[in-house]
């Protein structure tokens, strides 16, 4: 058991591992690395070449084919495919076709070979090769810390157990450098959307074990191959760096143009609604509806209890009377469900809305396929993150009102980032802060 890509039947294999024994199945060989030989018998080779691994090569062929060269049929076929025209219904065509698989496969075993021999697991050999193909030895020989950015799965620690035993030395260029972005990105794990560079150098000497100096020297050439960004002394991985930047255009954005919602006279709408709901707002929610349906996009935060329930349908009662159009959305989907009960309205969570996209990752929903809404309502804000308030903003149509709701005190993002308290504390959008409590 264990995963073994490249395998066939018909091939020989030598593998190493240990026994283990199976509650359900009994005594299991759990392989940590075998070898392949091409099969060396007539039967074997014949199974081999009907397994479907050449193109142009049938059960039926295979028989024929066997039956001709007998225990010399693969050194025909790798030495002397032109004998092949001397099978039964084999031309030149299917000749070209039988070849041509054939040198991929040989290009493949090679490749497997070699990642193998230095350490490379196989199911990582086999991510290697489906990335890279003909170039993986290639690649890998020319910088193999390259995987742990551009191959999913693959960490940076990985990576550097390769390069040992490519013998690439400590002190190597590529390694720092991969080694330094590991390292952001291990911070940003912890919730650091960036990092003091003193700090950051620090922490790169300890974990990569080289100098002071070297770590400089590369997180300037890293700063030069425009991978991260430096600005008073605090260094971000340029993603991020991205995320935050586009976080405040796309806020600027929505606040500043119209809106697709007419304006209400605020007095008419608290009255209104507090008859129609049967309920007597205090003066702090009042204050949060009225910005609500007044502002363009505003944020509403709050302890347990403080009413922010009961603001959230009274906003809803009066936009319904405006638009049709209204979106409700939460970072998960139990925050989701919650306001679902609270509104009696459907609500998403905010991945649902963008429509994850799996094929080529990321989000369906963006600047260029906007949401169809003109209201939007998100709770539990306090838990988005940056990359996720960055999509989240850049899919929002620029006529759309917004209204935030969240606890900066209560649930934190689980990415990097605390977005909602940062843009609080930033003083460029309107903000209702309820303090009093009614529920005990």
């Amino acid at each position: 058991v264990g995963p073994m890509p490249g395998v066939h039947v018909g091939e020989n294999i030598s593998c190493k591992g240990k026994w283990k024994h199976h509650a359900k199945f009994g005594p299991q060989f759990e392989v940590e690395s075998f070898e392949t030989e091409a099969p060396t018998d007539v039967v074997g080779i014949q199974r081999y070449l009907e397994s479907g691994m050449i193109k142009g090569i049938g059960p039926a062929y295979a028989e024929r084919i066997v039956k001709k060269f007998g225990i010399e049929t693969l050194n025909v076929i790798d030495c002397k495919p032109a004998k092949l025209l001397t099978v039964p219904g084999i031309g030149e065509k299917r000749v070209e076709i039988i070849v041509r698989c054939w040198e991929e496969q040989r290009l493949i075993r090679n490749v497997m070979i070699f990642l193998r021999g230095h350490g490379v697991s196989p199911s990582f050999a086999q991510k290697i090769f489906k990335k890279y193909g003909d170039e993986s030895i290639e690649k890998m020989r020319e910088n193999p810390y390259r995987i742990a950015q551009e191959i999913r799965g693959v960490g940076f620690k990985s990576a550097d157990r390769i390069a040992q035993n490519l013998g690439i030395e400590k002190d190597a260029p590529q390694r720092i450098q991969s080694g330094i972005q590991h390292v952001l990105w291990e911070l940003a794990g912890n919730g650091h959307v960036c990092f003091p560079k003193d700090a950051l150098v620090e922490e790169c000497e300890k974990i990569l074990e080289v100098s002071h100096d070297r770590v400089l020297v590369e997180i300037h050439a890293l700063q030069e191959q425009g991978e991260i960004v430096e600005e008073e002394g605090v260094i971000w991985i340029k993603p991020l760096f991205l995320a935050e930047v586009g976080i405040a255009r796309e806020l600027s954005r929505i606040k500043n143009a119209p809106c697709a919602m007419r304006e209400v006279k605020t007095d008419k709408a608290l009255q209104w609604v507090q008859e129609k709901l049967r309920i007597h707002l205090a003066a702090q929610q009042r204050e949060g509806v009225a910005s609500a349906v007044t502002e363009k996009l505003m944020i509403l935060t709050g302890g347990p209890g403080t009413g922010k329930s009961t603001i959230t349908n009274a906003i809803l009662r009066i936009c319904e009377k405006l638009t049709k159009k209204i979106l409700l959305a939460a970072p998960t989907g139990r925050a989701a469900k919650r306001m679902s009960e609270i509104t009696y309205r459907k609500a998403f969570t905010i991945h649902s809305i963008l429509e994850m996209d799996f094929a080529k990752g990321g989000f369906k929903r963006s600047r260029e396929n906007p949401l169809n809404c003109e209201l939007l309502i998100i709770d539990e804000a306090s838990m988005i993150d940056t990359h996720l308030m960055y999509s989240l903003l850049k899919a929002i149509p620029s006529h759309t009102r917004v209204i935030f709701v969240g606890d900066i005190d209560q649930l934190p993002s689980v990415g990097p980032g605390n977005v909602l308290r940062d843009v609080i504390d930033s003083d460029t959008l309107p903000v209702v802060r309820l303090t009093e409590i009614f529920r005990q």
